[in-house]
């Protein structure tokens, strides 16, 4: 180590000042791990530290006499890229190995982060997502606290004043033919109320209304229009046959457009992603009122909080029960941010 003092002095003072301490380090830790390698090892080791620290040395007073403001940056950035490019050649396994787990690390956090930013993070794709709230049932006796709807009992429920919009919606399956092979299709069947509820318009075509509520028409979501229909521009007004039914297309839904999300009820996933949209004709017979099959999204009213609306739509819960007790004894009704709703079943593991 003295001799490699000697060697410093060929720094400039200023540098020697900042950066002696440093460099002694340095090369005291080279030597401790190097030298047990033998001595030839040793005497190459000591041959290219000396090369280096006159190099360097003389370097830095050349540099000294014509310093700019920031060179010492950029000398500093410089002689950390050249002592980087040592350590890796001196140890290439070592060094390789450090940068691929370096590399999976960060890989693995970059795709975590999308992940949750796009599950949890990213709002809804609807308008004003969080003024939307998902209608529950409550069972207590079989401990359900997300139970379908019965329709007569969302007639009553949709009246509540909280509301500025409510729907009705469920997920079937369907066969498409007539278009090559049977193709398996996801549909969402919901009430034509629904589109206005999520604030979303159609691409191309138009959407449903109450009156199409008796119709064999369909609206495809844009990935089913792209992926199973090509992008026909043409496929509007155009009849396609779901369970040897035939519909008829009336329009397509804007892309990243798609109802319902991912929603957990009693411990099951309710299907997404659906490829088409059906309509919801609304069972308004009172006979039906213990048959709980839909589910049900409503949009809060301006100025109207979630506590608001719990309180409300409780209200109108417990009149049902006494008003009719045979279906609806013991049964209750909630509300939740559909958003909430949405990431339940992967927020924790997430």
């Amino acid at each position: 180590m003295r001799f490699y003092k000697i060697l410093a002095r060929l720094f400039p003072r200023a540098f020697r000042q900042q950066y002696e301490d440093e460099l002694e380090h340095a090369v005291a830790d080279l030597m401790r791990e190097e030298g047990t390698k033998g001595s030839l090892h040793r005497a190459r080791l000591w041959v290219g530290l000396s090369t280096d620290a006159v190099t360097r040395g003389l370097a830095e007073r050349r540099a000294e006499r014509g310093r700019t403001p920031g060179a010492g940056l950029v000398r500093s950035i410089a002689a950390e890229g050249r002592q980087a490019v040592r350590a890796v050649t001196s140890r290439p396994g070592f060094a390789l190995t450090v940068i691929g787990l370096l590399g999976l690390v960060m890989s693995a956090n970059t795709a975590v982060f999308g992940v949750v930013n796009a599950t949890l993070l990213r709002p809804l794709p609807y308008a004003n997502p969080d003024r939307l709230v998902m209608l529950w049932e409550r069972y207590a006796p079989m401990q359900m606290d997300t139970m379908p709807w019965s329709d007569a009992d969302y007639v009553d429920a949709r009246a509540a004043a909280a509301f500025d919009g409510t729907a009705l919606f469920r997920s079937r399956g369907l066969v498409l033919t007539g278009q090559g092979e049977p193709v398996g299709m996801r549909a969402a069947v919901v009430e034509a109320s629904l589109f206005g509820v999520l604030g979303v318009a159609a691409e191309r075509g138009r959407l449903f209304t109450t009156a199409d509520a008796a119709d064999a028409v369909v609206v495809l979501s844009h990935a089913a229009w792209v992926g199973k229909f090509h992008e026909d521009p043409g496929v509007v007004g155009h009849t396609i046959v779901l369970d040897n039914q035939p519909r008829t297309v009336i329009g397509v839904l804007g892309p990243g457009v798609s109802f319902p999300p991912p929603i957990t009820f009693s411990g099951q996933m309710l299907s997404s992603d659906p490829d088409l949209y059906m309509p919801y004709r609304v069972n308004t017979d009172p006979s039906v009122r213990g048959s709980h099959s839909s589910f049900a999204i409503a949009r809060l009213a301006d100025g109207v909080g979630l506590a608001a609306a719990q309180s409300e739509v409780a209200a109108i819960g417990a009149r049902l029960a006494a008003q009719y007790p045979d279906s609806n004894t013991s049964v209750d009704m909630h509300v939740e941010p559909l958003h909430g709703q949405s990431v339940m079943a992967i927020r924790g593991a997430l």
